[in-house]
């Protein structure tokens, strides 16, 4: 049964949702900041992310990669061509509808996307350590069930 804030929760959370804009800022950085994944390649994480979707969905067309990735076919679009004039993916057309392009990962896109997940794995359980001397593994399943909920409302 959906609960209602009392004004003291709702004051609460307009002076906690400071927390979550500055950690949004500081995502947006990181996540817009180039970084070597183990290949010598300088790539963001959002072309990076984008990268390894196609890899996990060969043929993947641009309106699927922009509704899995909730951005716009546009922003998709603008990603994959700076991803294909790096040599890491190629387009083409559809085996069953040439109207529609599909994006396939190119042998030095493989080899970064195999990076990406060795770097990721490193990254993931260090940060992991990292927040466990501060807060218990319960409090980051919390945090990470409330990141679920918040999901839903986008």
């Amino acid at each position: 049964m959906p609960q209602i804030p009392t004004e003291e929760e709702k004051r609460e959370w307009s002076e906690k949702a400071k927390i979550l804009y500055t950690f949004l800022d500081l995502m947006d950085g990181y996540a817009s900041k180039p970084k070597d994944y183990g290949t010598g390649e300088m790539i963001n994480m959002v072309e990076m992310h984008t990268l390894a979707a196609i890899y996990d969905a060969p043929d993947i067309t641009v309106t699927a990669l922009a509704a899995q990735t909730k951005r716009t076919k546009a922003a998709v679009s603008q990603i994959i061509t700076k991803l294909e004039k790096r040599g890491m993916l190629v387009r083409t057309k559809h085996r069953d509808n040439g109207k529609i392009s599909v994006m396939t990962i190119t042998p030095k896109g493989y080899e970064l996307c195999r990076a990406h997940i060795q770097y990721d794995a490193k990254d993931e359980a260090e940060t992991l350590e990292a927040l466990m001397q501060s807060v218990s593994m319960d409090e980051i399943r919390t945090f990470y069930k409330v990141l679920e909920a918040y999901n839903k409302l986008f």
